[in-house]
């Protein structure tokens, strides 16, 4: 799966990635206008938009996507199992491999339609 996605990815093809991050950034800071209360979410509903448009070409929705939720999910799961020490707490590989699961399934989904 990450071969798959890196092969896709590589830094000699970073300069094409402007238009996609200035599209999202522009739409991240009309919602910041247009909303500022809830900015912690445009954030989130940003880094899911980049990484869901660079990594299988699909436009996000708002921040009630589905799929932007899942890949917010994703994100959160990752910063959380890298802190040291955590594969000690009793039942947290249940939740890790909860968590793998989901987000298989979520990168196949995508991985089909590219």
């Amino acid at each position: 799966m990450r071969k798959a996605l890196h092969a896709h990815l590589p830094p000699t093809v970073a300069h094409t990635y402007g238009p996609v991050l200035m599209s999202n950034a522009r739409t991240q800071i009309l919602d910041i206008l247009d909303d500022p209360d809830i900015h912690q979410k445009h954030e989130k509903r940003y880094s899911a938009s980049v990484v869901m448009a660079l990594a299988y070409g699909k436009k996000a929705g708002g921040h009630d996507d589905p799929d932007v939720r899942a890949v917010n999910r994703c994100l959160v799961r990752l910063g959380v199992n890298l802190r040291p020490g955590l594969w000690k707490i009793p039942g947290y590989l249940d939740e890790l491999r909860e968590g793998h699961r989901e987000e298989l399934a979520l990168f196949k989904k995508y991985l089909g339609i590219v």
